[in-house]
């Protein structure tokens, strides 16, 4: 189960630090980003791609693994997946919270557990997949570890924000279910004979 990258979403979330507030910070303040078109979706994106670079060389580095490789994913992989989220969260209606304004959270079909789980699938289908190519694995590859990165994102976001289970609940409901499926479509012949298996959602590989 991706522990590290968990660890590190919920350690930063306890902080106030999240994709949105460091590519804000990196734009110039909540007034440039609004002066920006998309300027939400660019900070979204900055900020991801910041802090999937880190955590991917972390969780790279606690495996044994390839260490600029695990924050070459982490980057790409955090960036598109928070950017892609990001812009979906806001066709669905959501906005970001900023400083001292509490955010409105996306809804589909009037259900704030459908507007997370679609917007959190989405991001992490993209961000997983797009993680994977840059890591170097063929296209079939990249987007069943983009599957299975989207599923496990979007029932744990859908599924927490339905049973109220904050932002560490989600993402372990998340990482269980992403390993859980990544478990039970692993095929050992197949990985014996074509190498290490990566995963873009825990940024790291396995033999």
């Amino acid at each position: 189960m991706p522990a590290v990258p968990i660890a590190a979403a919920y350690a930063l979330s306890e902080i106030g630090i999240t994709a949105m507030s460091v590519g804000t910070a990196m734009l110039g303040g909540t007034t440039a980003v609004a002066a920006i078109e998309g300027g939400t979706v660019i900070a979204s994106a900055l900020g991801g791609t910041v802090i999937g670079t880190g955590t991917g060389a972390l969780s790279a580095a606690v495996m044994g693994n390839d260490i600029g490789k695990g924050a070459l994913m982490g980057a790409v992989s955090g960036g598109v997946g928070s950017g892609v989220g990001e812009f979906v969260s806001e066709s669905l209606g959501g906005i970001p919270a900023s400083t001292g304004v509490a955010g409105v959270k996306p809804t589909l079909a009037g259900s704030e557990a459908l507007g997370a789980g679609i917007s959190k699938g989405v991001g992490s289908f993209a961000g997983g997949t797009a993680g994977a190519l840059a890591g170097g694995q063929s296209l079939g590859t990249a987007l069943k570890s983009g599957l299975i990165s989207g599923v496990g994102g979007g029932l744990g976001a859908g599924i927490g924000t339905a049973m109220d289970l904050g932002n560490l609940g989600q993402n372990i409901l998340g990482g269980a279910i992403s390993y859980g499926l990544g478990s039970a479509l692993q095929s050992k012949p197949s990985s014996a004979k074509n190498g290490p298996r990566c995963s873009s959602a825990a940024w790291s590989c396995s033999p």
